[in-house]
């Protein structure tokens, strides 16, 4: 969570200075129009009031919470190796096991950002992904 909410801020502060070259190449271009139209102050989004429109849409707090309570057996699964030991599996199993759950987790991972990027174009297109996801997650 604190490293999402991190990364937001990073992704925010980039994506306003690549705002802000094109903006300004616009001017640029647009000097002679700008100077017959009396100038407008564009009213900025603070974060808070961004997080609090963010958090209006139901769909986005659903996800957010399945990502909180989600995550709960997934931190089980950092003592898996030794539970795995603990019910007398060999180490060649338990390596086959690691390996298969990460070349299996990358392709997933891959497929979802290719299936969102594919149904990118719907309204929400990328929503219906991510729920799919979850749902198939907890059935599977």
């Amino acid at each position: 969570g604190f490293m999402s909410m991190c990364m937001a801020v990073v992704s925010r502060s980039h994506l306003k200075m690549g705002r802000r070259r094109i903006d300004d190449k616009k001017n640029e271009e647009d000097e002679e129009d700008q100077q017959q139209q009396p100038k407008r102050k564009e009213e900025e989004m603070t974060f808070l009031q961004i997080f609090h429109r963010i958090s209006q849409i139901p769909v986005f707090t659903y996800l957010v919470a399945q990502g909180l309570f989600g995550a709960i057996p997934w931190d089980m699964m950092s003592f898996i190796l030794l539970l795995l030991e603990w019910k007398d599996f060999t180490r060649q199993q338990i390596i086959s096991f690691q390996i298969s759950a990460g070349v299996f987790g990358t392709l997933g991972a891959f497929l979802g950002g290719v299936l969102g990027d594919y149904f990118a174009f719907l309204p929400r297109g990328r929503i219906y992904i991510a729920l799919t996801s979850v749902i198939g997650g907890t059935i599977f």
